[in-house]
């Protein structure tokens, strides 16, 4: 049924269509090569895989030789591993690891919001800044929030702003 589902998706449009999946249900149901090599086949233009099964959630650490398997099981594909990015050494493990040819960031980015620069000076020069210090920190925690009472007034910033700046407080190391 799922893989009849995703091909009249790909049928019924003509944007490129690609799937995010986790490794499967469960670590007795790893179902993401399987599904990936069958995706493959009815069209889909590129495979994200999370490298942790629903039952896991978030919990424990990322398989990357269950991604490596998805890597493995496609001809042709791109594969895009996701899951415990949160630095250039991760970006850097994932890649070498699972051979993925690309890589997604998620709540990795909510720790260190400045991944994506450090990223991309790690692919032109091999090296990269550091993480912003805790005044950079402190700045851009006060710069969301002043973006976000701009938009919704104070009230509204301070409820919504609660569910993500925990995030950049969990980094901040007080001196």
């Amino acid at each position: 049924q799922t893989v009849a589902l995703v091909q009249t998706i790909v049928e019924a449009v003509s944007l490129p269509v690609t799937v995010k999946m986790r490794l499967g249900w469960d670590e007795t149901q790893l179902t993401a090569p399987k599904f990936a090599r069958e995706f493959e086949q009815v069209g889909i233009k590129a495979v994200a895989i999370h490298g942790r099964t629903r039952a896991q959630g978030f919990k424990g650490s990322v398989d990357l030789s269950g991604i490596r398997r998805v890597v493995e099981a496609v001809e042709s594909i791109p594969v895009i591993g996701n899951g415990d990015i949160r630095s250039i050494p991760d970006a850097a493990r994932m890649f070498d690891r699972t051979g993925c040819t690309a890589i997604s960031v998620g709540r990795g980015a909510l720790a260190n919001p400045w991944i994506f620069h450090q990223l991309q000076q790690w692919e032109e020069t091999g090296s990269y800044d550091p993480p912003g210090n805790f005044n950079q920190r402190l700045d851009l925690v006060l710069q969301q929030f002043g973006y976000l009472e701009e938009l919704d007034g104070p009230e509204s910033a301070l409820i919504a702003y609660r569910r993500t700046v925990h995030w950049y407080l969990k980094a901040m190391r007080v001196p």
